[in-house]
């Protein structure tokens, strides 16, 4: 082949395979599995309308990123899921509508839950309440999000509730409404993308809709990037993050709901994707400084049990930064 030009990427992670041309992302095919390659080839040519990709050698299903998450176990399904709870409690009598606070959560897999389940997190609440996938109310246990089954755990829903229950009157329950889908990017969520089966603002939309027929939105729990700073994608991160968060506030048809976002946590074994999500944890903190009912939740002393996860310990942690977080805006 004439002027052929080869590149060589070695020890590269795939969970998103997408195609690049002059910077543009022009195709895109998320894979059920993520997996580490050892060898991969480009190959482009003048003549060549796309290069090509030769994956050469593929040597195992990985843990990290959004994967189905290592466990003590060391079983993949079984063990991760032991402590799951076998059964919900219906709700048969909700409170009064404004003793019901509603809070959405949102975002990607730290939100969406990548913790090991423990079995104190399965002890439900009397006031604190969660839905089902088809829209039921029940008790909250963990896990709440239900969106990727093969992947859920632990989230910082429940720990919240709990934390937020300490400062509030003794009537106010606490809903949590599940809605985070992991390995979204905030693009994929103002274009309403239908990633990993589910239709990100959509059904965030449909959950505000069915909530707020029996209680008061209250505030909403953000917390995504990762996706946005692996693709370098840090620049407009302010704008986006900005018109998402008119929007949402526009469906709940309140223009001073409090939104907290949470800092993207570290990655000291990839300098360029630390570098930009550097980036997008100051873009978070000057949101927040624009806008009084915008508030950031610190996870910089927080623990990982991978390069994108934060461990059970720091989501509980989490929870209870979300809810004092947005105690202290509410006293603005």
């Amino acid at each position: 082949m004439k002027n052929l030009k080869i590149f060589l990427i070695s020890q590269c992670h795939l969970h998103d395979l997408h195609l690049y041309i002059n910077g543009t992302i022009c195709f895109g095919l998320p894979l059920v599995w993520p997996i580490e390659c050892s060898i991969c080839l480009i190959l482009s040519t003048e003549h060549m309308k796309t290069p090509i990709v030769i994956i050469l050698i593929v040597f195992g299903i990985s843990c990290t990123r959004d994967s189905q998450p290592t466990n003590p176990a060391n079983d993949l399904l079984s063990g991760w899921r032991k402590n799951f709870p076998n059964r919900t409690a219906a709700v048969n009598a909700l409170p009064k509508k404004e003793n019901l606070w509603i809070f959405l959560m949102a975002g990607q897999s730290n939100m969406a839950g990548r913790g090991f389940v423990e079995p104190e997190d399965t002890l439900p609440h009397d006031r604190i309440l969660t839905v089902t996938a088809d829209r039921k109310w029940v008790f909250a246990k963990e896990p709440l999000h239900y969106y990727e089954p093969r992947l859920k755990g632990l989230d910082c829903g429940l720990a919240f509730g709990r934390e937020l229950l300490e400062q509030v009157g003794d009537s106010i329950h606490i809903a949590m409404l599940p809605c985070a889908v992991g390995g979204s990017s905030i693009g994929q969520w103002l274009g309403d993308s239908l990633h990993r089966d589910v239709r990100l603002l959509s059904n965030l939309k449909g959950n505000v809709d069915f909530a707020q027929q029996y209680g008061v939105m209250k505030g909403i729990l953000w917390h995504q990037g990762e996706k946005d700073a692996r693709l370098g994608l840090t620049r407009s991160y302010q704008k986006n993050l900005k018109d998402l968060i008119a929007l949402f506030r526009g469906y709940i048809q309140n223009d001073s709901v409090p939104v907290i976002l949470g800092e993207l946590g570290s990655n000291p074994s990839d300098q360029r994707d630390q570098k930009n999500r550097d980036a997008i944890n100051r873009t978070v903190w000057n949101v927040a400084m624009e806008d009084k009912y915008v508030g950031v939740v610190s996870t910089q002393d927080l623990s990982k049990r991978d390069d994108d996860h934060f461990d059970s310990r720091s989501l509980r942690i989490m929870g209870k930064r979300y809810a004092q977080t947005f105690v202290s805006l509410k006293m603005k």
